[in-house]
């Protein structure tokens, strides 16, 4: 029991937070929703939109308190647990980093958009965001924490009771369940693979700017692409190539 909670402590009382904050945000939105009867209106497709509406334009709020909150504590551990670096990054090393990042999530994203087209699944590329909010929560603060979490702290944790296959196994679970729908656990267990590859090959920069660099791309599609079938069979191709390019040019960096 003392194990698990070693492992899966910091994870836990991320979800818990988040989940907390989530639930005051949301008990603000209907002490300002102004409607007559609350009751009835819970649950109706017009409560559904106006509190997505709402979560767009102030869910970045909770993102920068739970990283107010857990930066500082996320930092302070991971300089515990830290190993040494084993590469510098080199400019083509970034530049390397940031198509890998990029070609990975549009992969992806044009994967599940053809599938999406034909079998109608998910509904993750519908709906307006708010492009400041979403940079500053979901490309921004967001990787960080993901990174100094799950890379930096989970990762490093589980190598002291485990061999490197399993520990990026197990990482990529407990990542992966971090997240809410079915494609988006899927999407973070093989996105771990590319991240762990990427944080032992250099240091959690690395996999932080990779991170940012995907998110940024999954917004770039859902903005300018997924509706478009030409753009995304396009992308299909483009990614593909890409993503063998970069990795093996990481793999070949030395």
């Amino acid at each position: 029991m003392k194990k698990l909670f070693y492992i899966i402590g910091l994870p836990f009382l991320f979800a818990v937070s988040q989940f907390f904050l989530t639930m005051i945000a949301t008990i603000i939105f209907l002490l300002t929703s102004n409607q007559p009867n609350l009751e009835s209106w819970i649950g109706t497709d017009d409560y559904i939109n106006s509190l997505a509406r709402f979560f767009s334009h102030y869910g970045v709020l909770i993102v920068i308190i739970l990283f107010l909150i857990f930066f500082p504590i996320l930092y302070k551990k991971y300089q515990r647990e830290k190993r040494k670096e084993k590469k510098k990054l080199a400019v083509s090393d970034c530049l390397f980093l940031i198509i890998l990042g990029i070609s990975f999530s549009l992969l992806y994203n044009a994967i599940l958009s053809s599938f999406n087209s034909i079998f109608s699944v998910t509904s993750s590329f519908e709906g307006n965001i708010n492009l400041v909010s979403t940079i500053i929560s979901t490309v921004l603060l967001g990787p960080i924490l993901e990174e100094y979490l799950f890379r930096g702290i989970v990762y490093n944790r589980l190598q002291k009771y485990y061999p490197v296959m399993k520990s990026l196994l197990l990482t990529g679970v407990i990542f992966a369940f971090s997240h809410t729908d079915i494609f988006g656990i899927l999407y973070a267990f093989i996105f771990n693979f590319i991240l762990i590859f990427v944080y032992e090959k250099y240091n959690l920069k690395a996999s932080i700017m990779v991170h940012v660099s995907a998110n940024m791309a999954s917004i770039i599609f859902t903005m300018l692409i997924y509706q478009d079938f030409f753009l995304i069979e396009l992308t299909l191709i483009i990614a593909s190539f890409l993503l063998i390019g970069s990795y093996i040019g990481l793999k070949n960096e030395k």
